[in-house]
Formats: structure tokens, C-alpha cells, sequence
């Protein structure tokens, strides 16, 4: 009889033991994740090259930034409004200003992700065609009911496209 209670008492503390272990295994996890998404800073670099229409019409304020190492993700700046295109994706997003950093020489910003400081914009009648030595993309705000016209110099080193 004390024998099996023994047992009894044994796989109770390894059952309790398993499911410390992975509640912790799933509290690192988490925890590893948050930091990278929170850690991730993406670089852009400024195309002076790029043309910008809203709604068929030249825009007075604006930029437009190119990530350097994911080419599908362009920044475009309206005035003090950021938004994100994911042309692989097709979403946009409309980045916090203050989570944008320019560096010193002026034609450089890093966007310190964070799920704060994006908001997704509803997006249609994505467009995505070759016109020679540019990509034009097209794309429809949904809830502005605006049309967003881009030109983009094809980069050499892009494969983001085709």
C-alpha cells in the first residue's frame, strides 16, 4: 500500500514538473519574440527618382524611401503622414511619425518596428507593372477613397519584382 502511494506521489511531481518546464519553454518563447519584433529596426534609403501622384495629382510635400534590404517595402511620406507599402503583401500601413528616425545625412531614415506604432490601412485594386526602366505601382485607400500613383526607379540590385 505505501509503495503505491509512492508512485502515486512521483508521477504527480513529474507531471507537475512537465508542465512548469513548459509553461516556461512557452513564456521564453514568447518573450524571444516580442524582443526581435520589438528589436527590429528596417533601413530606407531616400530615391530622388521617384514620382508620386495623389488622386492624379503632384503632391507638394513628400518622399519616398526605398528598404534596403527588403525592396518590397517602400516608405512613402506625405507631409508629416508616413505610409508602408508592402508591395509582396499588398497592405499599407500607416507608420507613427515618431517611430521614424532620419540619420545624419538626410537621405536616410530606420523605422524602429513596433505593433504601436503601425496601423493597417485598408488597401485595393493593387497595380504592379514594368514600365521600362521604372516599377509603377498603383494602389487604392479604401477608406479614403484616394488613389496613391508611384514611379520607382528599377535598382540594379532589386530582385524584389520579377
Amino acid at each position: 500500500m505505501a509503495e503505491c502511494s509512492i508512485r502515486r506521489n512521483h508521477r504527480a511531481r513529474v507531471l507537475l514538473f512537465c508542465a512548469i518546464l513548459g509553461i516556461a519553454a512557452s513564456l521564453a518563447t514568447a518573450e524571444k519574440i516580442r524582443r526581435e519584433s520589438a528589436a527590429e529596426k528596417i533601413a530606407f534609403r531616400r530615391l530622388t527618382t521617384a514620382i508620386l501622384k495623389m488622386d492624379g495629382k503632384q503632391v507638394k510635400f513628400w518622399d519616398v524611401y526605398q528598404a534596403e534590404k527588403r525592396g518590397h517595402l517602400v516608405l512613402v511620406q506625405l507631409g508629416r503622414r508616413y505610409l508602408l507599402l508592402d508591395t509582396k503583401e499588398k497592405e499599407v500601413l500607416e507608420i507613427a511619425p515618431g517611430a521614424i528616425e532620419e540619420k545624419p545625412n538626410g537621405n536616410d531614415v530606420v523605422w524602429a518596428r513596433s505593433p504601436e506604432s503601425e496601423t493597417k490601412i485598408e488597401s485595393e485594386e493593387w497595380s504592379l507593372r514594368s514600365i521600362g526602366p521604372a516599377i509603377a505601382v498603383k494602389v487604392r485607400l479604401s477608406a479614403e477613397g484616394r488613389v496613391l500613383e508611384l514611379q520607382l526607379p528599377r535598382l540594379l540590385n532589386s530582385g524584389w519584382f520579377y
